[in-house]
């Protein structure tokens, strides 16, 4: 399946955005293992403001970050962000920055506490 040229365009209006306000310097302070301006997933809807980030999950195998809804979201909704710009839009999320890779996070509400474990491997149906 190929994103639509208007969803393409939303993502990289994004990602040109994200470069020109980020720095290559970590801040002091920074919490998270990698830098600000490092692209992470998400849905329009979040990165717009209109939803609460529910689920994190700190990947093993990229150390990449994901923040999205409970339930996911289609893929037509993926949009790309800086860091930097998910802090803004909820710094309660800095309390997860230390969270190691192979482990997520949910809550069920925007003002919830977060819960963790270690993400279940792809494939593994023992867990």
């Amino acid at each position: 399946m190929t994103l639509p040229a208007n969803e393409l365009s939303f993502i990289w209006e994004a990602l040109v955005a994200n470069r020109k306000q980020s720095s290559h310097q970590v801040p002091d302070g920074w919490p998270f293992d990698q830098p600000p301006n490092c692209a992470v997933f998400t849905l329009r809807r979040i990165a717009e403001g209109f939803d609460p980030i529910l689920f994190v999950s700190h990947d093993l195998d990229d150390h990449g970050w994901q923040f999205l809804g409970l339930d996911g979201g289609p893929f037509q909704e993926a949009a790309v962000i800086g860091l930097a710009h998910i802090l803004e839009l909820d710094p309660g999320i800095r309390c997860l920055a230390d969270m190691p890779p192979g482990w997520c996070a949910w809550r069920q509400s925007w003002a919830g506490a977060w819960q963790t474990r270690r993400s279940d491997p792809v494939g593994d149906e023992d867990s």
